[in-house]
């Protein structure tokens, strides 16, 4: 049945974040290529937004793996798509967060930067749209720590430290009040 065709991918995708903790990445990966092979053999996935945001946190997930085994191109890949199924702001800035850090280590600075200011955006949305949620705040620091590497790695040193002296002043904040 769908019912329990879903509790396997539940139990599967949670299973996977159990080997990723771990540090057992081949056992997640794998556990997570199952997972997304039965989301995607499901027939109603469109209908299913569960079934979407599933699949785009795995993909997400898999990204990660991909960048520790050092296959950058692959995981940027991963990360493109995972956004193009997302529409939580949440798992957007999470996720390209993450782009930004692969697009660094491949040497494309403009690219990071891009993306960069494209999750401080999105983070800055998420506070504006919902305050008073304490888990909608921790992106923007995020953000802002990722976009300001990105500005170091396209040589622009002056407009980091503006930027990271922001998330410094977020985090202060933060542990203030």
């Amino acid at each position: 049945t769908e019912e329990a065709q879903d509790a396997l991918i539940r139990v599967l995708y949670d299973l996977g974040d159990v080997y990723n903790t771990m540090g057992r990445y081949l056992d997640a990966k794998k556990v997570w290529g199952e997972c997304l092979e039965r989301i995607e053999a499901r027939r109603d996935i469109e209908e299913q937004e569960h079934l979407r945001k599933n699949r785009a946190a795995i993909l997400g997930n898999l990204a990660i793996i991909q960048r520790i085994e050092g296959h950058l191109d692959e995981a940027q890949r991963l990360c493109e798509e995972a956004l193009s199924l997302e529409d939580n702001g949440s798992a957007q800035a999470a996720t390209l967060v993450r782009l930004v850090e692969i697009l660094i280590e491949q040497g494309d600075a403009t690219g990071a930067a891009k993306r960069g200011t494209e999750a401080v955006a999105v983070a800055r949305k998420l506070i504006a749209d919902e305050p008073n949620v304490l888990n909608n705040h921790r992106y923007l620091p995020r953000a802002l720590n990722m976009l300001s590497r990105a500005q170091v790695a396209e040589g622009k040193r002056e407009t980091a430290r503006g930027t990271i002296d922001e998330a410094i002043a977020l985090i202060r904040t933060g542990l203030e009040g």
